[in-house]
């Protein structure tokens, strides 16, 4: 049912040298050389540890059903449930890796753990996180609340909670009354109002990391609020083209964020000249925080309006920013032909970003000013990755060195990471992951994402051409085993998590 969260660092202590006790001969006397060897498992926290490391990190995964059956998180769930099944104490082991991050996908699968967990109270203690992405209709609603209520109740170990449910309208105000005390991460989707959430976030008293994402707003419906222990707040619109943001200027002047130090923003088809709107909220919650993540793309018809970012709105930012450290932009961007939502992000735009954020417009109220600040560090770009893509510290910076004096690094983000890890993987990635001239990759069924150069980039396009070419000299032969071993895979039903 669950994914692990297998994310968490690990210790690097050495391991002791081989033994008895883990599978190896030891001096035996002539009596005992014809018993069969007898293999002892390692101790359970190593055990676990190894478990862990052999699947991948919840973040490369989706667990959208939209993503089908043999996607990587499918293959992640059937990883766990074949550890399982090896022996008792692989399943004692390995279970918590089940339950500890839970997604309900489907209606069914609420009422299903709910009495898995009402038959075993050991299994609500593993669990730690909570994701509801399933489709409520108006006839099963009172079962899903009901039930969703007592998961709730019966999981206090689960620190972070995703909403994301479709639920109808009228029905939406239950959330409300969900106990949310025990809440660390809490992830609200477009499918839940703002009007029926805010009310819930003064019982967050631990509220660490809050994200937000609608397609409608109300500024009306922002209330006065303090949340003393949020470090990070991400919103995402999906359509703000719609509408302005002028909810921030209203949570700005209603919301006391003291401990806020990262805050992130993504527009999907954004409104052109919304910077003002991210002033007004850095005017009030700018001077502590050290990341800034403005993740907004624009559309054809827009770019042609307005670039993205001149050297007053970056300056303006940065000034309200006076302890920032870590910046990602999207640069300008031309889309692919025939498209409008997906952009080709190539180096000539990520230089055109660079030359317009170091050079002075004559309008500029800073005219006569380079573009500066003391603390800034690293500049993380997304963009389009190919394999020919440039060492990122070989694009041209026109700074002075005295105008960054603390600036280290720029790296390229691929954007077809964007879908699966979210705005946030300049986060879960820092720079300092890697040293120069190391490569780090994450390889698992499904998932190859590798990490060098300042490059953080998918390499499942990589096997294409090299696919392609077998295929152009061995076409027949091919297609009898691509067409059987996709019709064979299909009907695997360990694929799905239900």
């Amino acid at each position: 049912m669950g994914q692990s969260d297998s994310s968490a660092e690990h210790a690097s202590a050495p391991l002791s040298p081989p033994t008895a006790s883990r599978g190896e001969y030891s001096d035996a006397s002539d009596a005992e050389a014809g018993k069969p060897l007898t293999f002892k498992q390692p101790p359970p926290e190593i055990l676990l540890d190894i478990l862990e490391f052999a699947l991948p990190p919840p973040v490369f995964l989706d667990a959208s059903l939209a993503c089908g059956p043999l996607s990587a998180w499918c293959l992640a769930q059937r990883t766990k449930k074949a550890l399982v099944l090896v022996c008792k104490f692989w399943r004692e082991i390995g279970t918590p890796l089940l339950y500890r991050e839970i997604h309900l996908r489907r209606i069914g699968q609420v009422a299903a753990l709910l009495s898995t967990l009402e038959g075993n109270a050991r299994l609500g203690e593993v669990i730690m996180d909570i994701n509801v992405s399933c489709h409520v209709m108006p006839q099963y609603f009172v079962m899903f609340d009901e039930a969703l209520r007592r998961i709730l109740g019966i999981s206090p170990n689960a620190k972070r909670l995703s909403l994301s449910m479709g639920v109808p309208d009228a029905l939406t105000s239950s959330v409300r009354q969900y106990d949310l005390s025990k809440v660390v991460h809490l992830d609200v989707g477009n499918e839940i109002h703002l009007s029926d959430i805010l009310p819930c976030l003064p019982q967050c008293k631990n509220l660490t990391n809050l994200s937000l994402s609608f397609n409608t707003y109300d500024k009306d419906d922002v209330k006065y609020l303090t949340l003393e222990r949020l470090q990070e707040f991400q919103i995402t619109v999906m359509w703000s083209s719609r509408r302005k943001l002028d909810f921030l200027d209203t949570i700005a002047r209603k919301w006391k964020l003291p401990c806020l130090c990262c805050f992130t923003v993504y527009e999907w088809r954004p409104q052109p000249s919304q910077v003002t709107q991210y002033i007004k909220f850095l005017d009030a919650h700018g001077k502590r925080l050290t990341t800034l993540s403005i993740t907004a793309p624009l559309d054809r018809a827009h770019r042609a309006v307005e670039p993205i970012l001149h050297m007053q709105p970056v300056q303006s930012i940065l000034d309200r920013c006076p302890a920032l450290e870590h910046l990602a932009l999207f640069p300008p961007m031309t889309e692919l032909p025939g498209s409008t939502h997906e952009p080709l992000l190539g180096m000539q735009n990520i230089q055109m970003l660079l030359d317009q954020c170091s050079s002075l417009e004559d309008n500029s109220p800073v005219h006569g000013r380079t573009l500066s600040h003391k603390t800034l560090r690293w500049i993380d770009i997304w963009a389009t990755w190919h394999p020919s893509a440039p060492d990122p510290n070989a694009v041209q910076v026109s700074w002075k060195p005295q105008c960054f004096p603390q600036f280290q690094a720029i790296r390229l983000l691929d954007w077809a990471l964007l879908r699966t890890t979210g705005p946030r993987l300049h986060l879960i990635i820092p720079p300092g992951s890697v040293q120069h001239h190391e490569t780090l990759q994450w390889r698992f069924p499904g998932v190859h994402v590798q990490y060098n150069a300042g490059h953080i980039y998918k390499r499942d396009m990589d096997y294409v051409s090299s696919y392609v070419d077998a295929r152009a000299g061995h076409s027949e032969s091919f297609r009898g085993i691509d067409n059987g071993s996709v019709s064979s895979m299909s009907g695997d039903s360990d694929y799905d998590s239900d």
